[in-house]
């Protein structure tokens, strides 16, 4: 029962761990290329997060992705916009007290950015993701009992903010963002016939942040390199599970995610080849109420023509 907790809630945290990297990527997507440019680009995504949950438990998760998209940008009277497409998927390991799980996330993505003249601008992201952890939990005569969680999820996110431009090429950027998300309930049965059934989950949050970064700018490449840091307060609910067989049930008991949580990111990209193509790299950290992600990395390629 304890284990299939966990295995939900890992699942939880992998979607939240995508959805982050995706929209670290849009804020760092910064305004400069031309009004009607398209693009296309590539991301990688890998890192590590811990949890505590009920009675004392602790358990580990690995994660990787690939994250493809492409945009379209156009003028308007007093700025500019692009919106865009993506698809993905992420992977992840997870090593439970007693079992394992395979994890993935596989999610269709919808995304756009205003920038005005006048450092105004305005992110935009909508997505919808299908995941999937087979777990193992092995019992107190060490067989293996096997489970297949699946389940979908949804996000809006909208975030506003304005760059202030400093002396020196340098700028300050506040941001305020607010998310909208749920994943669907859902029930499967476990390989010894115990029904785990899972609640609609909230994990909506509200986002306040801070940009702190430089412009570099040459004849041949440009760049940008920033340091943020954010607290996210969540909105939401914890998660809900019932574990049912032959008629009796019990409610076991999964991570505190009420409360504020904050994240730190560095990164940076360098343009190159008349500016059309650009490499990005961010790397990141963040903690919760009972939640940890040690680190996390992405990295990319983005082309324009």
């Amino acid at each position: 029962m304890l284990t299939a907790a966990d295995a939900a809630d890992s699942l939880v945290n992998l979607w939240k761990a995508g959805a982050q990297g995706s929209l670290q990527q849009l804020r760092g997507a910064a305004p400069g290329a031309d009004p009607d440019d398209n693009h296309v680009w590539a991301r990688a995504d890998a890192g590590e997060i811990t949890a505590k949950t009920a009675y004392s438990r602790r358990y580990r998760q690995n994660y990787h992705g690939m994250t493809i998209g492409a945009d379209h940008g156009f003028a308007l009277d007093a700025g500019t916009a692009a919106i865009g497409l993506s698809a993905g998927q992420i992977r992840s390991t997870a090593d439970y007290v007693q079992g394992r799980g395979d994890l993935t996330g596989t999610t269709l993505g919808l995304y756009g950015r205003w920038s005005a003249d006048n450092g105004n601008y305005l992110l935009f992201a909508a997505s919808a993701s299908s995941l999937k952890n087979r777990y193992a939990a092995r019992d107190s005569e060490g067989r293996d009992i096997v489970g297949k969680y699946r389940t979908q999820a949804g996000q809006l996110y909208a975030e506003g903010g304005h760059t202030f431009k400093l002396a020196k090429s340098y700028y300050v950027e506040p941001q305020l963002g607010l998310s909208l998300g749920a994943i669907r309930d859902s029930e499967h049965t476990t390989g010894n016939g115990v029904r785990i059934s899972q609640d609609t989950l909230d994990a909506s949050y509200a986002r306040v942040g801070v940009a702190f970064g430089r412009t570099l700018e040459g004849a041949r490449l440009a760049g940008n390199v920033y340091v943020r840091a954010a607290a996210l307060h969540y909105l939401g609910d914890d998660l809900d599970l019932i574990a049912s067989k032959q008629g009796g049930s019990i409610v076991p008991a999964t991570s505190d995610r009420k409360g504020t949580s904050g994240e730190l990111m560095l990164g940076g990209d360098v343009g190159f080849n008349n500016k059309r193509t650009s490499l990005f790299l961010e790397a990141s950290g963040a903690t919760g109420a009972e939640t940890r992600q040690h680190w996390a990395v992405q990295a990319g390629l983005r082309h324009s023509w």
